[in-house]
């Protein structure tokens, strides 16, 4: 089965798109990633391996090969475990993943399949929303601030059960902020009048 899924890497404070592209076929059982990966996203095998069986799913015995791409771009952190650990899901229930196309998904996972938050959500958000997705899936205590960029969706998860339920149901309600309204200005402020407190 052949999955790719949206994600994000920052540089700097600019975020970047990155394609999660997951293959798992028949083969021998071996679990690699490619893509200029650093050393946090290479030990994502085995959070992703172990959180998964640890929510009372079974792991594939199968060649698992994911690829980050563009190749070009380093791959940073373990913001990259949830986009995997969703694609690997996907594949053991034989699950589609049009229902969250076009999200960016972004998250860490404990081994216990709980999904603590990550760095640079409000640049990831922000880039979502300039390349036009649909959305950004973050973790749960990084809701507020992903959301503090408006006019894109924004959909909480605490573990994997809700990535698999995302999978199945599609996203039920979206976290939003409210759009920022500007403060009018005036030249004059008749509370800066002495003596004319009713004015």
């Amino acid at each position: 089965m052949f999955t790719i899924l949206k994600s994000g890497s920052v540089s700097g404070i600019d975020g970047n798109v990155i394609d999660v592209e997951v293959d798992i076929s028949k083969g021998m059982p071996a679990f690699s990633i490619v893509g200029l990966p650093d050393n946090a996203v290479k030990e994502s095998k085995e959070r992703v391996r172990t959180a998964i069986i640890n929510s009372g799913h079974l792991f594939p015995q199968n060649r698992i090969t994911i690829n980050l791409a563009p190749a070009g771009i380093r791959k940073e952190g373990a913001g990259f475990d949830l986009p995997i650990a969703t694609a690997i899901i996907a594949s053991i229930y034989s699950m589609e993943t049009e229902k969250i196309d076009g999200f960016m998904i972004v998250g860490e996972l404990a081994l216990n399949g709980e999904i603590k938050p990550v760095t640079g959500v409000l640049s990831l958000a922000i880039t979502a929303k300039e390349c036009g997705l649909k959305g950004i899936i973050v973790p749960d205590e990084n809701g507020g601030e992903a959301a503090a960029i408006t006019e894109i969706n924004v959909v909480t998860v605490k573990n994997l059960d809700d990535i698999f339920y995302l999978l199945k149901d599609g996203p039920k309600e979206f976290y939003h902020s409210e759009p920022k309204t500007e403060e009018k200005k005036y030249i004059v402020d008749f509370a800066e009048v002495r003596g004319h407190e009713q004015a």
